[in-house]
């Protein structure tokens, strides 16, 4: 019931400023680009719909990759395609897999709030592959990377809001929905970036009869 209320908390957070600068963003189009600026409100109202239906459902992993990649085109009109780049590599035979929604998109948000160096471009990437029945997710990002202090502190974070919840909450319901020893993992070095990791043991399995949202 608590994963519940704060996965609640955490989707009433798409946080304020994603809104307000997405918005900002698609004004600035209606006058340089008005058909560019019809595409992103067409897109923005799909994620929002999306977003708040039925999240507390197991959805296709692709679904989810979907929702992550329509977030990324909001985060590539506001600060250019030559500043942010997102590749995702889904094999086919794991794109039905079943997943808890609203469970990469945050991470992915993350590494753009807080990973973007100065100058040059961040490039994100989102690999899916699986090992015997155990499915591996990782979103590497090439960042400033974080010191192991800070690491460690993402990792047992106690706050309410923000990435303390979101880091929370999506182990929360990778530990619950999934078998004994499924988790989410960080690994980052100071300069060259952040890799989390959701293995989520016997996904292949242990999910084929539940009902997707």
């Amino acid at each position: 019931l608590t994963t519940s209320y704060e996965l609640k908390a955490l989707q009433a957070q798409i946080n304020p400023h994603f809104l307000f600068n997405t918005l900002n963003t698609i004004s600035a189009f209606i006058r340089m680009d008005p058909k560019k600026a019809r595409e992103l409100l067409r897109e923005f109202a799909v994620f929002y719909r999306k977003t708040l239906e039925n999240a507390d459902d197991l959805i296709e992993l692709s679904r989810e990759l979907e929702q992550t990649q329509r977030y990324f085109m909001f985060e590539l009109a506001r600060f250019g395609e030559d500043k942010l780049s997102l590749t995702v590599n889904l094999p086919e035979e794991l794109a039905d897999i079943p997943v808890p929604a609203f469970m990469v998109q945050p991470i992915v948000e993350n590494g753009v709030r807080h990973a973007r160096h100065d100058d040059g471009t961040l490039n994100i990437t989102i690999s899916v592959h699986s090992e015997g029945n155990d499915l591996y997710i990782d979103i590497a990002d090439d960042g400033v990377g974080m010191s192991e202090e800070k690491r460690q502190n993402i990792m047992h974070a106690k706050s309410t809001s923000g990435l303390g919840i979101a880091v929370r909450n999506i182990n929360d319901r990778v530990t619950g929905y999934f078998a004994p020893g499924s988790k989410m993992s960080y690994k980052s070095e100071l300069g060259k970036g952040t890799t989390v990791t959701l293995f989520l043991k016997d996904a292949l399995i242990l999910n084929s009869g539940k009902t997707l949202g």
